[in-house]
């Protein structure tokens, strides 16, 4: 498990907002930077590297900046622009991203696409096995027109 920078220690002593790796955040959008507040979570969006997931330490809200860092980071990520701001992380499935994780990858596009043919294989075989079924209850071993046995069905 990453160490948390002590600077948070304190203030994450008695939180439940901490995320660690593989954990699923669900975010809202924050209509404005008055929503924000310090040691928030929020996403934003990196040109370099994608979508990052990190707490609010400063906001200036006369130029609308804000600067995060990582809980587990040393220095500040640099600044960052409300526009760039993707959400507000409100809530968490703790390590539910392993499995996202792994349906992505080519072994869990793989067993996702096995797993699809043998339940497909499966209902073939048996609706092929009820169809016989149905054809063998049918058998009588009279002929049509015998005593016991109607014309018509």
């Amino acid at each position: 498990m990453e160490a948390v920078n002590p600077e948070f220690e304190d203030f994450l002593e008695g939180h439940d907002d901490r995320y660690r790796k593989n954990d699923v955040v669900i975010a809202r959008m924050p209509s404005s930077l008055e929503e924000l507040e310090v040691y928030d979570v929020i996403l934003f969006l990196d040109d370099d590297l994608g979508l990052i997931c990190h707490r609010i330490v400063q906001i200036d809200e006369d130029t609308g900046k804000i600067w995060t860092r990582g809980d587990a980071n040393n220095r500040l990520d640099g600044v960052v622009d409300f526009e760039d701001v993707k959400g507000k992380v409100v809530s968490s499935i703790p390590g539910i991203g392993i499995v996202t994780l792994y349906l992505n990858s080519p072994y869990g596009l793989l067993g996702v696409s096995l797993a699809f043919l043998i339940l497909f294989s499966a209902e073939l075989y048996l609706e092929h096995e009820r169809e016989r079924k149905g054809k063998e209850g049918c058998r009588s071993e009279h002929e049509p027109g015998e005593k016991g046995f109607p014309d018509e069905i």
